[in-house]
């Protein structure tokens, strides 16, 4: 299973800021909104769901697995 969160402001929305969390559970696509808040919410409530199944998706190419990099070895680039 995997997440990925689109926020939308008030301009986009009209009526608060609000997250959008589309989830893929290996089979097939869906999604979860709510307010930005709650965010952090939905996606523990969809990984007690999954119990367990969690995993980061792959490359279809090699195989390896799509992560983030280690964000505290990167260093800035000079602005």
């Amino acid at each position: 299973m995997w997440f990925g969160i689109t926020y939308l402001t008030d301009e986009d929305t009209g009526d608060g800021e609000q997250v959008i969390v589309s989830v893929w559970d290996g089979t097939r696509p869906f999604r979860v909104g709510g307010a930005a808040r709650s965010v952090a919410d939905i996606i523990c409530a969809l990984r007690q769901a999954a119990a367990g199944s969690t995993a980061m998706p792959r490359c279809d190419g090699c195989g390896d697995r799509l992560d983030l990099p280690d964000l505290d070895a990167v260093r800035p680039a000079a602005a």
